[in-house]
Protein backbone atom coordinates (compact mmCIF):
# COMPACT_ATOMS: atom_id res chain seq x y z
CA UNK A 1 0.00 0.00 0.00
CA UNK A 2 2.87 2.16 0.36
CA UNK A 3 2.84 3.47 -3.22
CA UNK A 4 -0.90 4.36 -3.01
CA UNK A 5 -0.43 6.28 0.37
CA UNK A 6 2.44 8.37 -0.59
CA UNK A 7 0.14 11.27 -1.53
CA UNK A 8 -2.05 12.25 1.16
CA UNK A 9 -5.01 13.01 -1.26
CA UNK A 10 -4.89 9.44 -2.95
CA UNK A 11 -4.54 8.13 0.97
CA UNK A 12 -7.89 9.74 1.38
CA UNK A 13 -9.65 8.26 -1.38
CA UNK A 14 -8.16 4.49 -1.30
CA UNK A 15 -9.31 4.72 2.51
CA UNK A 16 -12.75 5.99 1.82
CA UNK A 17 -13.21 2.82 -0.74
CA UNK A 18 -11.79 0.42 1.95
CA UNK A 19 -14.13 2.22 4.67
CA UNK A 20 -17.10 2.45 2.50
CA UNK A 21 -16.58 -1.10 0.34
CA UNK A 22 -19.15 -0.48 -2.57
CA UNK A 23 -19.49 1.64 -6.53
CA UNK A 24 -18.20 5.32 -6.10
CA UNK A 25 -18.73 7.35 -8.94
CA UNK A 26 -15.86 10.67 -9.60
CA UNK A 27 -18.28 13.00 -8.54
CA UNK A 28 -19.07 11.23 -5.38
CA UNK A 29 -15.21 10.62 -4.75
CA UNK A 30 -14.90 14.18 -4.86
CA UNK A 31 -17.01 15.53 -2.68
CA UNK A 32 -15.91 12.90 0.18
CA UNK A 33 -12.25 13.98 -0.97
CA UNK A 34 -13.28 17.52 -0.79
CA UNK A 35 -11.09 17.65 -4.06
CA UNK A 36 -11.84 18.93 -8.22
CA UNK A 37 -13.54 16.09 -9.97
CA UNK A 38 -10.61 15.99 -12.15
CA UNK A 39 -7.72 16.03 -9.15
CA UNK A 40 -10.11 13.12 -8.18
CA UNK A 41 -10.39 11.40 -11.60
CA UNK A 42 -6.21 11.32 -11.86
CA UNK A 43 -6.52 9.40 -8.30
CA UNK A 44 -8.87 6.98 -8.97
CA UNK A 45 -7.19 6.04 -12.26
CA UNK A 46 -3.53 5.89 -10.60
CA UNK A 47 -5.39 3.14 -8.10
CA UNK A 48 -6.69 1.22 -11.00
CA UNK A 49 -3.00 1.55 -12.10
CA UNK A 50 -1.28 0.23 -9.23
CA UNK A 51 -4.20 -2.53 -8.78
CA UNK A 52 -6.54 -1.65 -5.53
CA UNK A 53 -9.24 -0.53 -7.94
CA UNK A 54 -11.49 -1.38 -11.00
CA UNK A 55 -13.84 0.51 -13.21
CA UNK A 56 -17.16 -0.15 -14.27
CA UNK A 57 -20.48 1.61 -14.96
CA UNK A 58 -23.59 2.40 -12.89
CA UNK A 59 -26.49 1.77 -15.38
CA UNK A 60 -30.13 1.47 -14.48
CA UNK A 61 -30.61 5.16 -14.38
CA UNK A 62 -31.55 7.84 -17.18
CA UNK A 63 -28.75 9.32 -18.74
CA UNK A 64 -25.39 8.19 -19.93
CA UNK A 65 -24.01 5.40 -17.59
CA UNK A 66 -21.83 7.04 -15.11
CA UNK A 67 -18.24 5.53 -14.57
CA UNK A 68 -17.57 3.61 -11.05
CA UNK A 69 -14.58 2.94 -9.54
CA UNK A 70 -14.55 0.07 -7.08
CA UNK A 71 -11.84 -2.27 -4.57
CA UNK A 72 -10.44 -4.72 -6.59
CA UNK A 73 -11.51 -8.30 -5.55
CA UNK A 74 -7.63 -9.51 -5.29
CA UNK A 75 -4.85 -6.82 -3.44
CA UNK A 76 -2.33 -6.41 -6.12
CA UNK A 77 0.96 -7.82 -6.63
CA UNK A 78 2.71 -6.25 -4.20
CA UNK A 79 0.44 -6.23 -1.28
CA UNK A 80 1.46 -9.78 0.00
CA UNK A 81 4.72 -9.28 2.84
CA UNK A 82 8.29 -9.94 1.54
CA UNK A 83 9.57 -13.62 2.57
CA UNK A 84 12.12 -12.10 4.70
CA UNK A 85 9.41 -9.92 6.68
CA UNK A 86 7.25 -13.18 7.06
CA UNK A 87 10.30 -15.36 8.36
CA UNK A 88 11.29 -12.59 11.15
CA UNK A 89 7.57 -12.25 12.11
CA UNK A 90 7.36 -16.21 12.81
CA UNK A 91 10.75 -15.81 14.59
CA UNK A 92 9.77 -13.73 16.60
CA UNK A 93 6.34 -15.19 17.77
CA UNK A 94 8.06 -18.31 18.29
CA UNK A 95 10.70 -16.51 20.28
CA UNK A 96 7.58 -15.13 22.44
CA UNK A 97 5.74 -18.49 22.71
CA UNK A 98 8.87 -19.88 24.27
CA UNK A 99 8.92 -17.82 26.98
CA UNK A 100 5.89 -18.38 27.71
CA UNK A 101 3.42 -15.92 29.92
CA UNK A 102 5.97 -13.34 30.01
CA UNK A 103 6.99 -13.41 26.17
CA UNK A 104 3.16 -13.35 24.68
CA UNK A 105 2.30 -10.37 27.16
CA UNK A 106 5.67 -8.89 26.24
CA UNK A 107 5.12 -9.40 22.32
CA UNK A 108 1.27 -8.00 22.80
CA UNK A 109 2.80 -4.42 24.67
CA UNK A 110 5.04 -3.70 22.10
CA UNK A 111 2.17 -4.22 19.12
CA UNK A 112 0.21 -1.86 21.48
CA UNK A 113 2.99 0.68 21.03
CA UNK A 114 3.48 0.12 17.22
CA UNK A 115 -0.19 0.26 16.90
CA UNK A 116 0.31 4.02 18.75
CA UNK A 117 2.85 4.77 15.89
CA UNK A 118 0.94 3.65 13.50
CA UNK A 119 -1.83 5.85 13.89
CA UNK A 120 0.28 9.02 14.70
CA UNK A 121 1.90 8.17 11.00
CA UNK A 122 -1.21 7.84 9.46
CA UNK A 123 -3.44 10.87 11.21
CA UNK A 124 -5.48 12.99 9.39
CA UNK A 125 -7.67 11.12 7.87
CA UNK A 126 -10.50 11.03 10.60
CA UNK A 127 -10.54 6.95 11.20
CA UNK A 128 -9.07 5.45 13.58
CA UNK A 129 -9.58 1.66 11.26
CA UNK A 130 -6.83 3.80 8.75
CA UNK A 131 -3.60 2.52 10.24
CA UNK A 132 -4.66 -0.85 10.25
CA UNK A 133 -5.64 -0.65 6.56
CA UNK A 134 -2.09 0.56 6.01
CA UNK A 135 -0.85 -2.26 6.80
CA UNK A 136 -2.85 -4.62 4.08
CA UNK A 137 -5.65 -5.02 6.33
CA UNK A 138 -9.46 -4.99 5.11
CA UNK A 139 -11.67 -4.43 7.40
CA UNK A 140 -15.17 -3.43 8.59
CA UNK A 141 -17.01 -3.08 11.99
CA UNK A 142 -19.97 -5.70 11.90
CA UNK A 143 -23.54 -4.39 13.80
CA UNK A 144 -22.73 -6.13 16.83
CA UNK A 145 -19.46 -3.98 17.39
CA UNK A 146 -17.03 -6.82 16.27
CA UNK A 147 -13.91 -5.87 14.37
CA UNK A 148 -13.95 -8.12 11.25
CA UNK A 149 -10.76 -8.53 9.10
CA UNK A 150 -12.07 -9.88 5.55
CA UNK A 151 -7.90 -9.88 4.32
CA UNK A 152 -5.17 -10.16 6.85
CA UNK A 153 -2.00 -8.73 6.70
CA UNK A 154 -0.90 -11.60 8.95
CA UNK A 155 -2.53 -14.38 7.83
CA UNK A 156 0.69 -16.52 6.61
CA UNK A 157 2.06 -16.11 9.75
CA UNK A 158 -0.62 -16.66 11.80
CA UNK A 159 -1.14 -19.97 10.24
CA UNK A 160 2.23 -20.97 11.40
CA UNK A 161 1.82 -19.41 15.00
CA UNK A 162 -1.72 -19.28 15.42
CA UNK A 163 -1.07 -19.04 19.60
CA UNK A 164 0.48 -15.56 19.25
CA UNK A 165 0.04 -13.63 15.87
CA UNK A 166 -3.29 -12.92 16.84
CA UNK A 167 -2.18 -11.31 20.01
CA UNK A 168 0.26 -9.37 18.08
CA UNK A 169 -2.16 -8.29 15.96
CA UNK A 170 -5.02 -7.46 18.88
CA UNK A 171 -2.21 -5.58 20.68
CA UNK A 172 -1.70 -3.51 17.20
CA UNK A 173 -5.04 -2.43 17.11
CA UNK A 174 -5.39 -1.80 20.98
CA UNK A 175 -2.63 0.57 19.95
CA UNK A 176 -4.20 2.35 17.14
CA UNK A 177 -7.60 2.57 18.96
CA UNK A 178 -5.68 4.17 22.38
CA UNK A 179 -3.59 6.72 19.81
CA UNK A 180 -6.98 7.41 18.42
CA UNK A 181 -9.39 8.31 21.69
CA UNK A 182 -10.87 5.16 22.25
CA UNK A 183 -9.74 2.20 25.04
CA UNK A 184 -11.15 -0.91 24.31
CA UNK A 185 -10.01 -4.92 25.33
CA UNK A 186 -9.19 -6.22 22.32
CA UNK A 187 -10.09 -10.22 22.16
CA UNK A 188 -9.46 -12.50 19.39
CA UNK A 189 -12.23 -14.53 18.52
CA UNK A 190 -12.05 -16.65 15.60
CA UNK A 191 -9.92 -16.95 12.26
CA UNK A 192 -11.36 -18.70 9.83
CA UNK A 193 -10.59 -18.83 5.85
CA UNK A 194 -13.71 -15.72 5.59
CA UNK A 195 -11.43 -13.40 7.90
CA UNK A 196 -10.11 -13.00 11.42
CA UNK A 197 -12.89 -11.45 14.37
CA UNK A 198 -11.41 -9.49 17.08
CA UNK A 199 -14.18 -8.66 19.91
CA UNK A 200 -13.48 -4.79 21.66
CA UNK A 201 -15.11 -4.32 24.83
CA UNK A 202 -15.65 -1.72 25.96
CA UNK A 203 -16.03 0.30 22.75
CA UNK A 204 -15.60 3.99 23.92
CA UNK A 205 -15.34 7.25 21.99
CA UNK A 206 -15.47 5.67 18.29
CA UNK A 207 -18.46 5.13 16.21
CA UNK A 208 -19.08 1.98 14.50
CA UNK A 209 -17.79 3.14 11.10
CA UNK A 210 -14.40 3.59 12.88
CA UNK A 211 -15.37 7.66 12.94
CA UNK A 212 -14.27 9.97 15.98
CA UNK A 213 -17.48 10.39 17.97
Amino acid sequence: MVLAIQDPTRKTILFLFYSRPRPHTVAEVATEAGVHRSVAYTHLEKLVGLGYLTSGQRRGRPGKPAKTYSLAPEPPAQEPPAHGLLTLLRVLAAAASRLGSQGLEAAAESAREVGSILAQVTAGSGSWLDPLLSLGDRLHLDPGGRLVVERCAFKEACSAEPGVVPLIHSGLIEGVLAASGGHARVTPQACTAEGCVFGLAPFAALGRDGQRS
